[in-house]
């Protein structure tokens, strides 16, 4: 609980970091996007070590120079990592171009401006846009967010799962001790009761017993709060979100208040029940000699707490399932070529030096027989974005000759540039026609090939082999597709399949390419001869990224890997705490009843008879408790729907199965008692008695 309400309310101070971030900047905000550059505090540190005189020198950007204005503080982020901040000029493609829409602007409302007015406002704009610019602004417009809210909403359901999920914990680990110390309170009636006879008040004993059960929340919540400072770096690091800041966020005033104020609650929580209890006691009851006064009362309460407990783990346990399963589905689906053995590379050619087409060819040529030439290297595949380790840029297309109308908009393809070979090195199957070779040089007719869905989509019934496209750039380009290749889930594996279209790298060489090695044998042998085959083409390239296929695809799915983890931890704890109190109140059950159970025994009951009798009543605080926990987890698991793939919140087989292993715990929780219940000896119980 801590850990979590530490990293909640250290995004919530998000926007006050990102005003006295502000401060730091050495000019006005219009003059730096003149100047033009930002640089965050660890590039600082590390490339001019932390030089105070750094502002007003001169660095290199992709072979540009460019002054620095400014150094932000550490962990200045308002939306994404990033080293640097550089102007968006007007000219440029993106700045120039009304198709590129994908942009995130942050501002501050004037004083007194309502988000809702400034939200009403831009519609306004938008719609204005739209009636002047049909063809790229209809339907589209701005999305008003307050700063926090859309920083946190990728991890929000995240965190108030964790937070649920220890809440629930919590309530269980209370309901068992309020168990126990109801039980104890029972055992120290004839203590209770001369302390009344004394002269003891109902508040005095309620004080007492409130103190005990405050000792043991508190003296838990200490501990509880030392563990939560110690593994600190543990629990960020091992988050499923990238949360803003977070390794900043540790022990504070305000955290610790919120440990003082969850272990004072939970201690008057597990105490009250008691106390009262307790301070309602009849002296003269509790002083008969021999006395065994009913406590049916508190017999009905213990097992309200086993009830209440075994919904709960259900919750936690359907939950967990859930994730597990969706985890289990991500980790099995086919993303459409073979990751294993495949590392993977980044190389970023400046423009500067390279600006040549030929001379990017060249290098990127030499480079691949250079890699193929290293000893344990299988095959190798270019490509300018790798899958699932960057996304590819979309652009509208249409067939020839079915231009959309004016004010219409044309499809929209995900587009890639592929080296020759590329499709047989990522073992990805041709299904028409060829990949990219050679001959597909400049000079050649431009082609492309194009993914399943996309010959689908756009040539429904028809051979899409030799049917022409247009691809509108700021100039119409037609190519014409000379295969098709299976479909990949290049955005990851819980993304959608899109249309996707690949083209010859030798007819538009870009600066940058991602590289795929396949490799026979452990892959860290052949990373030194990589960076040795980069540095003998060009000793000033930088390589980046260098990791395997497989540990991207499972950092994709990290999200739900991780939380299906924490809450099966959780839910085994809480299955564990929910058994021992099944077994609990159940012993505590046999040893009011010993008399009662010696004297069936004498009367010549069966022990399987005595047996049945504790295991029934255990197993009926079970099955209600399944009941309800059903019902709880059928509205509970909805919140799960985003972090879900391939399975329904409802899924009647999770439900099932969870519902089959729940009774199986609890019946053997019952069995203990139920065997202690068959060894009363009928003699000594009723000697007792």
């Amino acid at each position: 609980v801590l850990a979590c309400y530490t990293l909640h309310r250290n995004a919530q101070g998000l926007l006050d970091e990102i005003t006295m971030n502000t401060k730091h900047l050495s000019r006005p905000m219009w003059q730096i996007l003149e100047t033009l550059l930002h640089e965050q505090v660890h590039l600082w540190q590390q490339n001019f070590g932390s030089d105070p005189e750094v502002v007003g020198r001169s660095m290199n950007v992709d072979g540009n120079p460019v002054t620095i204005v400014g150094v932000m503080p550490t962990g200045f982020k308002i939306w994404r990592d990033c080293d640097l901040w550089m102007p968006m000029r007007l000219g440029e493609v993106f700045a120039s171009d009304r198709r590129f829409q994908n942009f995130v602007m942050i501002g501050r409302l004037r004083s007194g401006v309502p988000l809702e007015q400034a939200q009403s406002q831009a519609d306004v704009i938008a719609a204005d846009l739209a009636a002047e610019y049909p063809s790229t602004n209809r339907d589209e417009g701005f999305l008003f967010t307050d700063l926090q809210e859309a920083v946190t909403e990728s991890y929000r359901t995240s965190l108030l799962l964790l937070m649920g999920a220890v809440g629930l914990l919590l309530l269980i680990a209370c309901g068992n001790i309020a168990a126990l110390l109801l039980a104890r309170g029972f055992t120290r009636q004839r203590e209770l009761s001369v302390r009344i006879a004394l002269g003891a008040s109902g508040g005095r004993l309620l004080r007492q017993v409130l103190t005990e059960s405050l000792v043991v929340s508190l003296s838990g919540g200490v501990l509880g709060t030392l563990v939560a400072v110690w593994m600190h770096g543990l629990i960020v690091a091992y988050l499923p979100f990238d949360l803003p800041a977070a390794a900043a966020a540790g022990p504070s005033l305000p955290m610790l208040g919120v440990a003082l104020l969850l272990s004072v609650g939970t201690g008057i929580l597990i105490g009250i029940i008691p106390a009262y209890r307790s301070a309602r006691r009849d002296a003269i009851e509790g002083l008969k000699a021999g006395a065994r006064a009913s406590d049916l009362r508190g017999t009905r309460i213990r097992s309200g707490l086993v009830v209440a407990q075994v919904t709960l783990s259900m919750v936690l346990l359907i939950g967990s399932g859930l994730l597990v399963r969706s985890f289990v589905n991500l980790r099995s689906i086919d993303v459409g070529f073979d990751a294993e053995g495949l590392l993977t590379a980044d190389i970023e050619l400046p423009s500067s030096d390279y600006s040549d087409g030929d001379r990017r060819i060249l290098f990127f040529t030499s480079l691949e027989e250079t890699i193929r030439a290293i000893p344990g290297v299988v095959d190798v595949a270019m490509i300018n974005r790798l899958p699932i380790r960057a996304f590819g840029g979309n652009t509208y297309v249409y067939p020839v000759g079915e231009r959309p109308p004016p004010g219409e908009r044309a499809r929209t393809a995900n587009e890639r540039w592929v080296m020759p070979g590329y499709f047989e090195a990522m073992q990805m199957p041709i299904l028409r026609g060829r990949g990219t070779e050679s001959t597909d040089g400049p000079d050649a007719q431009p082609v492309l090939v194009i993914n399943e869905t996309m010959a689908r989509e756009f040539f429904p019934g028809e051979e899409p082999i030799g049917q022409r496209l247009i691809i509108d750039y700021d100039e119409e380009t037609i190519l014409e597709v000379v295969g098709v290749v299976g479909d990949v889930r290049s955005n990851g594996p819980a993304h959608e399949i899109f249309q996707a279209m690949y083209h010859s790298y030798l007819q538009e060489p870009v600066t940058r390419m991602g590289i795929g090695i396949r490799v026979a044998g452990e892959p860290s042998t052949v990373i030194p001869s990589l960076r040795e085959a980069v540095r003998e083409l060009d000793p000033n390239l930088p390589i980046s990224d260098v990791e395997m296929m497989d540990r991207v695809i499972a950092r994709a799915v990290g999200d739900q890997s991780v939380m299906a983890t924490i809450l099966t931890i959780f839910a085994w704890v809480a299955l564990l705490l929910t058994a021992l109190g099944i077994y609990g109140v159940l012993a505590y059950y046999v040893s009011q009843r010993v008399p009662e159970l010696g004297l069936r025994i004498a009367l010549g009951a069966e022990g399987s008879d005595v047996a049945r009798m504790v295991a029934t009543r255990g197993l009926s605080l079970v099955a209600i408790g399944i009941v309800l926990g059903l019902a709880g987890s059928y509205g509970a698991t909805r919140f799960l729907q985003r972090l879900l793939f391939g399975v329904e919140p409802t899924d009647p087989m999770t439900f099932v199965v969870v519902s089959g292993f729940f009774a199986a715990v609890g019946a053997v929780a019952c069995l203990l008692p139920a065997r202690r219940a068959v060894k009363v000896d009928p003699v000594v119980a009723l000697q007792a008695e």
